[in-house]
């Protein structure tokens, strides 16, 4: 009830709540200071996490890693997922 009386739970606390209740996966959060590499169409991608949580890949600044994984692909994908963030909980 408090968390109704404050406005609820932040997006990021309902998504965690929700995957250990359903078991399946677990995201791992980019943390500050992170750098990130993935190997997409032939080449590296390296993207930063800033101090302030900010994302950064080739000069420009994104929301979400999933606006990065989007830029690098040209689909929908989950961030953490095309990152290696997202793993399975084992059973």
């Amino acid at each position: 009830m408090p968390a109704q009386r404050l406005g609820g739970h932040s997006r990021e606390i309902t998504r965690r709540l929700d995957q250990l209740a359903r078991g399946e996966t677990r995201t791992d959060a980019a943390r500050p200071g992170m750098r990130l590499v993935r190997e997409s169409q032939g080449r590296m991608h390296v993207v930063m996490i800033d101090e302030d949580r900010s994302i950064h890949y080739e000069g420009r600044s994104y929301h979400s890693l999933s606006g990065v994984a989007r830029t690098i692909t040209g689909m929908c994908w989950s961030g953490p997922a095309f990152f290696g963030l997202t793993r399975k909980v084992a059973a």
